[in-house]
């Protein structure tokens, strides 16, 4: 018995035949189910309909094949309505946009994200943890580096929550992550982020576009020159702490869990300015300083 409906999904792509034009109705039901748009001309009743659909995953183009053969003979044609043309750029515009769409909440939690990400990265490729106490992860298209010492991970969860706050108050200028001598408390290296907010944002609560793609690969160009450090900053020889400072508006009450510090500078320090990134809504610029053993034996 030759069933009604075969379906088959070889390389990724959806194979449907139906028999007659009287299953049309059932067939289409089935690709709607699969979250495919199905638009089609009217077939004779000598036609039999092949439909091809490709399966794509989330945030891709899809489109559609319609091949139609005469006394069982398929043709080698391949049709696109002018309704499914329009339907398909109608949907994926309206998908494009939604994803483009920056509010002041999710680049808050875009830049947090990050700052979390990069303190790790410093602490793993500056060594100031050792290299065993970190577990790799995928982020932002890369391999990633995540410490598993409980006291780090809570302190960079807690500064995480805390950067989004401001961030998204507009009230937060900057954050350095300093790299200390654990022997002399002496400041080696300051990883500087700089960040400009855009006020319009805060005061009115509009929105901006940028695609999500666009601050990924913004972001990725950081992390790898993070990556890379080893090759323009000087070796540290010692066992080093490490300390995160925040430069907010003066309007901002302190937090019980921070406490008012000095800027903790480097005297002649050496500098290399990094990659930034920018949301439209906040804008981050990264700067790393560090001290210049060479220029004080001089």
């Amino acid at each position: 018995m030759v069933p009604l409906l075969s379906a088959s999904r070889p390389r990724g792509k959806l194979a449907v035949t139906c028999p007659n034009v009287f299953t049309l109705h059932f067939i289409t039901n089935l690709l709607l189910a699969h979250q495919t748009l199905i638009s089609c001309n009217q077939f004779s009743n000598k036609q039999k309909p092949i439909f091809l659909c490709t399966l794509i995953p989330p945030n891709h183009p899809f489109v559609f094949h319609f091949l139609f053969s005469e006394n069982q003979k398929p043709a080698r044609f391949i049709f696109f309505t002018v309704k499914a043309k329009y339907k398909r750029k109608r949907i994926m515009a309206s998908r494009t946009v939604a994803k483009d769409i920056i509010t002041l909440r999710g680049s808050a939690a875009i830049v947090s994200e990050f700052f979390g990400y990069a303190a790790n990265s410093i602490l793993y490729n500056r060594a100031v943890y050792p290299e065993e106490s970190f577990v790799k992860v995928k982020k932002y298209g890369l391999p990633m580096l995540l410490t598993q010492d409980e006291g780090v991970r809570s302190f960079i969860s807690n500064l995480n929550a805390q950067l989004s706050e401001w961030l998204e108050a507009g009230k937060l200028q900057r954050v350095v992550l300093v790299i200390m001598s654990k022997a002399t408390n002496e400041v080696l290296e300051r990883w500087n982020f700089s960040i400009e907010t855009d006020g319009e944002v805060v005061e009115k609560g509009v929105s901006r576009e940028k695609s999500d793609k666009e601050i990924m690969r913004e972001i990725q160009a950081i992390m790898r020159q993070i990556a890379s450090s080893i090759t323009y900053l000087p070796c540290l020889d010692e066992s080093c702490v490490f300390d995160v400072l925040a430069y907010t508006d003066k309007d901002v009450a302190v937090p019980f869990t921070w406490i008012e510090s000095d800027p903790k500078l480097i005297a002649n320090p050496q500098m290399v300015k990094l990659h930034s990134f920018d949301t439209k809504i906040h804008k981050v610029d990264t700067l790393v300083s560090y001290k210049n053993d060479e220029w004080d034996e001089q």
